[in-house]
């Protein structure tokens, strides 16, 4: 699995909401990015996802640059918006 994939499955199970479908690779979540979290399971070394070169982890969004240097975007919409 994809560290994209991973993350977005990560994000569902801490409360965020799909706000629509994967687009030229990003993808617009409702909710708050629980950064600490993120940061406690996706920037340690282990075998459960890909290798990448980048993982940036912000409260607005979560990019993640994969070895052939492809960039995913997973965007934070605060609720309400």
């Amino acid at each position: 699995m994809g560290l994209h994939c991973a993350l977005v499955e990560f994000l569902l199970h801490h409360g965020m909401r799909p706000r629509g479908e994967w687009w030229d690779r990003g993808i617009v979540l409702q909710g708050t990015i629980p950064t600490a979290a993120v940061a406690e399971r996706f920037c340690v070394p282990g075998a459960f996802v890909q290798a990448v070169n980048m993982l940036e982890v912000r409260p607005e969004r979560i990019r993640v640059m994969g070895l052939g240097y492809e960039e995913y975007t997973i965007t934070a919409q605060p609720w309400g918006e």
